[in-house]
This record gives C-alpha cells, sequence and structure tokens, in this order.
C-alpha cells in the first residue's frame, strides 16, 4: 500500500539515542579508560588533545554507527 509508514522510532529519536549513547562511551573512554590523544599515521608522538576528545568521538561515533545502518534490511522491500 503507497504511503503507508512502517512502525518504528522517528529519525530525531533514533539520533537523539545515538548522540546519547555515544556521549556516554566518549566520557567513558576519556574519564575511566584516559583516553585523551590522537595517533596521526606517520606522526611518531601522539597529540593530547584533552576535553576534546570528547565532542571528536561523539561526532566519530555517531558517524561510524549511522553509516552501518541500511535504510532496509534483505528481505524487506515491503512487498
Amino acid at each position: 500500500m503507497a504511503g503507508v509508514r512502517g512502525e518504528g522510532i522517528s529519525a530525531r529519536a533514533k539520533a537523539l539515542a545515538q548522540v546519547i549513547l555515544a556521549t556516554a562511551v566518549a566520557l567513558f573512554l576519556h574519564f575511566v579508560v584516559d583516553l585523551r590523544s590522537l595517533a596521526i599515521p606517520g606522526v611518531t608522538q601522539k597529540i593530547d588533545i584533552g576535553i576534546l576528545y570528547i565532542p571528536i568521538a561523539v561526532f566519530l561515533i555517531v558517524a561510524y554507527s549511522e553509516r552501518r545502518q541500511p535504510d532496509r534490511w534483505p528481505g524487506q522491500s515491503g512487498r
């Protein structure tokens, strides 16, 4: 049937959940695991980025998690 939307969470709720979870993971990595540096290939020393680690980690976690979620799984053509 055309125009019928599937059940599921909205894009806004999904994005909010991803940002909240990514922030929790970034805070854990920064304060508990003590990750605060950035390693660049070809550079022998790590660069200490301090508190900037958190927003960078949140951005990367959300970007990669969004990349791994296709719009439809195989077999869900809706037909």
